[in-house]
């Protein structure tokens, strides 16, 4: 099974036909943004696993990220902003026991408005 993490339209053209893939596809909701992603696993006889789709059986989601999720890309957006500037240093996310420590890692930063 392959994995695509991201989409970019470079993308298309490094789909291996009849392969299976997982990945967001963020199509469910119609959204047109990788409608030419979708046709081309069409045409190149691709499976796709979507975790936008996978539910149990009383209809929740199995994989969602949610909240969090926004938490850490907005921190890997103010990380990296450190990064490339040199004003800070931050850590990742994954390297914090809880989320009140996180927090506190925000103040006294200075950004930019």
């Amino acid at each position: 099974m392959q994995s695509v993490t991201g989409y970019q339209r470079s993308s298309v053209k490094q789909l291996i036909a009849n392969k299976e893939y997982l990945f967001f596809s963020h199509t469910r909701k119609k959204q047109p943004h990788n409608r030419e992603l979708m046709n081309a696993m069409m045409d190149k006889g691709i499976t796709l696993v979507d975790y936008e789709c996978m539910e149990h059986e009383d209809g929740q989601r199995i994989i969602g990220f949610g909240f969090f999720a926004g938490i850490v890309g907005a921190h890997n957006g103010i990380m990296a902003f450190g990064k490339r500037t040199g004003a800070y240093h931050l850590g990742r996310v994954a390297e914090v026991k809880e989320y009140s420590e996180l927090i506190h890692t925000y103040f006294g930063l200075k950004l930019p408005n």
